[in-house]
């Protein structure tokens, strides 16, 4: 994607993108299908889960009705529309879905511990993910060609010292907003080191680890927070992110944070979860780790 975003612009480069997703796409779709298909009448039954099953149906159909993109420029800015209203409505299934999940299956312990049920959320925001990657770059090459616009594709090299920066930002806006008080956040490191990625992923990520670092901080020292550490390494090609707080995160929930139907909050604050931020980075060939240093209240992230 990076390198084919490089190359110069032309109506003939931007719809070769377009043929690919128009045959690409359906691909997916279909596969999620096949799996909804399969899973227990229990989960298939929740009216988000139907709703997404619809919304695949019509995606494939979107993209079957724009087979014809090589006869005019005007097909291909048709399917571009189409490609937005696509991505929109994907994006709102998934979050619906995964909230209404939450809900209706919160007393089935045994379901919800289902690694069918686990896969399922995995692929989805997996596809999710890839699929909202490639309909972004393809939209930017063709504002770039139509507007003018010097647009900044989705993939491209970033500064990590910039986006833990904005990062701290954004979650130091909500969690005052919604708790009243923030720590500080110190940051050190290579902040120069630049990482080939999607920015707006690794903003994700980073934004809710924070907020749910900030969160916790505050939880366990209301009027005088410690600050936040976070140390920024770059070593053999790869890109560390080291988050240290004073949140007082329980040992026993160590391995479950990143579990869609779990949350260390406090049921009078707001939720926030891990598991999104997760699946991205390991769309990134990333990873997450989590250690805690008992008897001194820290976390590692």
């Amino acid at each position: 994607l990076y390198s084919f975003a490089q190359s110069p612009l032309s109506e003939k480069k931007i719809s070769t993108s377009a043929k690919f997703l128009q045959q690409e796409l359906p691909v997916r779709f279909h596969q999620k299908l096949q799996h909804i298909d399969q899973l227990k009448q229990r989960v298939r039954s929740v009216p988000s889960v139907a709703k997404m099953y619809q919304q695949y149906q019509r995606s494939i159909q979107i993209c079957e009705e724009h087979n014809d993109l090589q006869k005019s420029w005007e097909k291909v800015t048709s399917f571009n529309a189409a490609l937005q209203s696509i991505i929109r409505s994907y994006n709102q299934c998934s979050e619906i879905m995964l909230k209404n999940l939450r809900c209706e299956l919160n007393t089935d312990d045994e379901q919800r511990e289902s690694s069918e049920l686990r896969n399922f959320l995995d692929e989805t925001f997996y596809t999710l993910i890839s699929t909202r990657i490639l309909i972004e770059q393809h939209q930017s090459l063709y504002d770039s060609l139509m507007y003018g616009n010097i647009t900044k594709h989705p993939v491209e090299r970033s500064k990590i010292g910039e986006l833990v920066e904005f990062a701290c930002t954004e979650a130091s806006a909500i969690v005052l907003e919604k708790l009243g008080n923030v720590p500080n956040v110190n940051v050190t490191g290579d902040t120069l080191a630049k990482l080939l990625c999607v920015p707006s992923h690794i903003l994700f990520v980073l934004i809710e680890i924070l907020k749910n670092s900030m969160r916790a901080v505050i939880d366990n020292h209301v009027w005088d927070p410690p600050e936040i550490d976070i140390c920024i390494t770059d070593e053999k090609n790869r890109i560390s992110v080291i988050v240290k707080d004073k949140g007082g995160l329980d040992p026993l929930m160590k391995d479950k944070i990143f579990d869609y139907f779990f949350s260390s909050a406090q049921q009078h604050q707001p939720t926030y979860t891990y598991s999104g931020g997760n699946l991205t980075l390991n769309v990134h060939d990333g990873e997450t780790h989590t250690s805690i240093i008992f008897g001194k209240e820290g976390s590692t992230f």
